[in-house]
């Protein structure tokens, strides 16, 4: 058997701490009839395929946990997406809406392509990925047939950073054979992933029932157990959506409270909190970027003129809360 997380040290900001495993999207589960893409755009170019290597762009900015990508990698063993807008990352932003040693259903036929889609107007499109009608190696390995095969997709929406995974029909009678745990496909999403599997700072699985799954947190550097995946395939038009929690709280020591609105955000930042404040704000890296005394109880701040990516508001020394530059 292959080995899992084959691509995923552990990198994470200096204030990271137990916290970094808090699941930062609403979840819920909704149904939609599944639709294959209408005008796909080939991104394995008609090619038997088996742990593949692909990159693609999303045709915008896109806000992943504490980054903003326009770059997908779709890696080994077939539907693990992550971040490559960075070169040479040493960790990396994970989706993995099915994570199963998937391949090509046939071994001389290009009959499972790997497609992208972007619909929609500039400013709220949708990039859609979609796997079709992809086979097993497990099953291949040991019969040398695809009777099992199913079609999934995943979905990044530009304006709210809401990301789906929508699933379609599928053959599959012997979920025990195909995949790695269980009965039941391993669903993932991780942040700050390392390449070689030896650590993260979140990594969380669906699993339980598919209709309705629980969310669980899985320890750095340690594999799923059979609980963390479905028991079963999830019915055809199922959309399991990530909603990132855009207004973030703290309460503070010293009495402090902050709240921080958008996040993602463009141009401003919008800052609830106590007048007679220090505080500062720090990017991903610790760089100080703005001291200031609180005046009012709200505060508008331009950002305009700051990098993209993931900052840090500190109050008094006390915690912090973060928002997302666009």
């Amino acid at each position: 058997m292959k080995s899992i997380l084959s691509i995923l040290v552990f990198l994470f900001f200096v204030a990271s701490n137990a916290n970094a495993q808090t699941f930062p999207y609403g979840f819920t589960v909704l149904n939609d009839p599944y639709y294959d893409l209408s005008e796909p755009i080939s991104i394995s170019n008609a090619e038997v395929w088996d742990d593949p290597f692909y990159i693609t762009s999303t045709g915008f900015q896109f806000p992943l946990f504490e980054t903003i990508t326009n770059t997908l990698g779709i890696i080994s063993p077939g539907s693990q997406v992550v971040n490559l807008n960075e070169a040479a990352p040493d960790t990396v932003e994970l989706l993995a809406p099915y994570f199963s040693d998937i391949m090509t259903a046939n071994d001389s036929d290009a009959v499972s392509p790997i497609s992208y889609q972007l619909e929609g107007p500039p400013g709220n499109q949708i990039f859609k990925l979609e796997w079709k009608n992809v086979g097993f190696y497990g099953e291949f390995q040991a019969s040398n047939t695809f009777f099992n095969t199913t079609n999934f997709q995943l979905w990044l929406y530009q304006n709210s950073g809401v990301i789906e995974f929508r699933y379609g029909p599928n053959t599959i009678k012997s979920g025990g054979l195909i995949h790695y745990f269980g009965t039941g496909p391993l669903v993932l999403l991780g942040n700050n992933v390392s390449f070689d599997g030896s650590g993260w700072a979140g990594l969380w699985a669906l699993g339980g029932d598919p209709e309705n799954p629980q969310i669980t947190a899985i320890p750095s550097g340690t594999q799923p157990l059979d609980t963390q995946c479905l028991s079963e395939e999830p019915p055809s038009g199922t959309v399991y959506r990530f909603a990132p929690i855009a207004i973030n709280k703290a309460e503070l020591a010293y009495d402090v409270q902050m709240s921080v609105w958008p996040s993602p955000a463009i141009e401003n930042i919008h800052l609830s909190i106590k007048p007679n404040r220090e505080y500062r704000i720090y990017d991903i890296a610790g760089k100080l970027m703005l001291t200031k005394q609180s005046t009012y109880a709200h505060e508008l701040l331009d950002i305009s003129n700051w990098p993209s990516g993931p900052y840090y508001i500190m109050c008094d020394g006390a915690k912090t809360v973060r928002f997302t530059k666009y």
